[in-house]
């Protein structure tokens, strides 16, 4: 009798267990996977994002201060043009920045409710 039960959970087991432990550990691989993919996209936007704002800064930073320095202006006209443009550097990246950090498109991008929905079904 103790045969006939062991013989009935190694068929079971060969049958259904191992089939999905294959397949766990396949859907488990995929995942990881595109965390890998999805990590170093985000480090290559990361690194290009760094580049690309130390290029702009230099630029952004060097041509007002070469404007102030050499014009031929008055004082009062090269603190106008000082105050605007330190205003300008506020301004426009936080206008840049709003829509980048606005949850609502965070989740779009991120596809969380079609996630949330396959993990509900």
């Amino acid at each position: 009798m103790n045969t006939l039960v062991q013989m009935l959970i190694d068929w079971l087991k060969r049958s259904y267990l191992e089939p999905l432990v294959r397949s766990v550990k396949a859907q488990a691989a995929v995942v990881y996977l595109e965390g890998i993919k999805g990590a170093r996209r985000v480090l290559i936007l990361l690194c290009l994002l760094v580049f690309v704002i130390t290029l702009v800064g230099a630029g952004l930073v060097l041509i007002p201060i070469a404007l102030l320095i050499f014009m031929p202006w008055e004082p009062q006209t090269k603190a106008i043009v000082g105050v605007v443009v330190g205003a300008v550097y506020l301004i426009v990246p936080l206008v840049a920045t709003l829509p980048l950090l606005s949850e609502k498109r965070w989740l779009s991008v991120t596809g969380v409710g079609d996630t949330v929905k396959k993990i509900l079904e």
